[in-house]
């Protein structure tokens, strides 16, 4: 395990790394505010709990456009392509530290890519549930801050579905012993699925961090609801 120190660099690390990747983001779709904006509170729980939250909803506020309906266009914009980045910095993530853990599972750089896993698995599956769970709970009269169509909303959940595999098997490694990639990807597939979650609870795997699958448990039930709720709407819509 490694040790508290390294947690520490690991979570200070993950926080600049993600507003890094948000402000890129941010100034690649050049979504400039014309003026500056007030501090506008909320989800400061989530500074430390989930970085991806909380950047990705501090960068969504900024956008600002004197027209309305071009603040709305651009939020929109900004979610899809943050949510298309996320899916591609994933798969890159756990190819590189699946690859490099398990084959120096003793090097500093391999316990600070396991650290970084972690807090990766756990921050994108508080933003991955909260944001879909918060959307599927809006009211219908309550206008929306980026006017996702019903199938754009899908797609977005279709995406998140296939980057929670992605994800959470980097993370997997400090359940497995010696750090076996293949091992990892087969807990994750598992528990995706939700065809063997107990799978977790069973042998070299039995350890209190194997709770640590009900994450992505909760988070890939989320998602399914949800998208199953889009797939009504938009056919009462049609």
């Amino acid at each position: 395990m490694p040790s508290p120190c390294i947690w520490i660099f690991a979570t200070m690390l993950y926080g600049l790394l993600t507003y890094i990747s948000k402000l890129i983001i941010y100034k690649k779709l050049k979504l400039h505010s014309p003026k500056p904006l007030k501090w506008i509170k909320g989800n400061e729980l989530f500074i430390i709990a989930s970085p991806d939250l909380w950047w990705a909803f501090r960068f969504k506020n900024r956008i600002y456009c004197t027209e309305p309906t071009l603040t709305t266009s651009n939020r929109r914009k900004f979610v899809i392509t943050n949510n298309s980045f996320n899916l591609r910095l994933s798969i890159i993530f756990c190819a590189v530290t699946l690859a490099f853990v398990s084959a120096y599972p003793s090097l500093y750089l391999s316990k600070l890519l396991l650290c970084l896993a972690m807090i990766r698995f756990i921050s994108r599956n508080i933003e991955i549930t909260y944001a879909f769970i918060k959307d599927a709970f809006q009211p219908s009269s309550e206008k929306s801050a980026t006017a996702l169509k019903s199938d754009e909303r899908i797609k977005l959940a279709a995406k998140s579905y296939v980057e929670i595999y992605f994800y959470s098997a980097p993370a997997y490694l400090i359940l497995t012993k010696c750090c076996e990639p293949w091992a990892a990807i087969s807990l994750s597939l598992n528990v995706g699925t939700l065809t063997n979650v107990g799978l977790a609870f069973s042998g070299s795997y039995k350890t209190p961090e194997a709770n640590l699958v009900f994450f992505q448990v909760f988070t890939t039930l989320s998602l399914v609801v949800f998208s199953f709720a889009m797939y009504l709407a938009r056919n009462e819509d049609k």
